[in-house]
């Protein structure tokens, strides 16, 4: 049975919140893999993904810190199938981005991850400020506004990146 996101209890949210910091570590380590393989003259776009994958990856390890600490270890899983609203969903196409790398038009591979990238980072920017509205235990509120100025920084800086 499907839920409102905003029907999830505090230690629901944050089991949530690291699925979602998980995947999107796994979906950027594919763009950095992706562009290492087919655009190894174009170092700066692995690091870039790789980049946004291990900070990924550290906000999850945050996330699950707090988690262990507060709640004990992790006996709970949601499914994003679970949840009605759709929250930082990384719309990846990754058979174009693939066919633009192999044909050597990094720079059409670059927009569209770009493009993704964004939106995943505005989504993540919804989503911890969704979480910061109508969290009212104070140290939960904290560590989501926390996070909720990481993703801003991410998505800062990937509007900067001129294709």
């Amino acid at each position: 049975m499907q839920r409102l996101f905003s029907s999830l209890n505090p230690r629901e949210s944050l089991v949530f919140a690291i699925m979602i910091e998980e995947r999107n570590h796994h979906v950027y380590s594919r763009l950095g893999d992706l562009f290492r393989k087919h655009c190894s003259n174009e170092p700066e776009l692995q690091s870039l993904f790789y980049d946004l994958a291990r900070k990924e990856k550290q906000h999850g390890t945050l996330l699950q810190e707090h988690h262990d600490a507060r709640f004990g270890p992790m006996e709970l899983s949601i499914s994003e199938d679970a949840i009605l609203e759709s929250i930082e969903a990384p719309h990846l196409n990754l058979g174009d981005i693939l066919a633009a790398a192999e044909t050597g038009d990094a720079a059409a591979a670059l927009r569209m991850s770009l493009e993704m990238a964004i939106a995943t980072e505005n989504g993540a920017v919804a989503f911890y400020s969704e979480l910061v509205k109508r969290t009212t235990d104070s140290e939960l509120k904290s560590l989501y506004e926390q996070l909720l100025v990481f993703e801003q920084d991410h998505t800062d800086g990937l509007r900067e990146i001129r294709v």
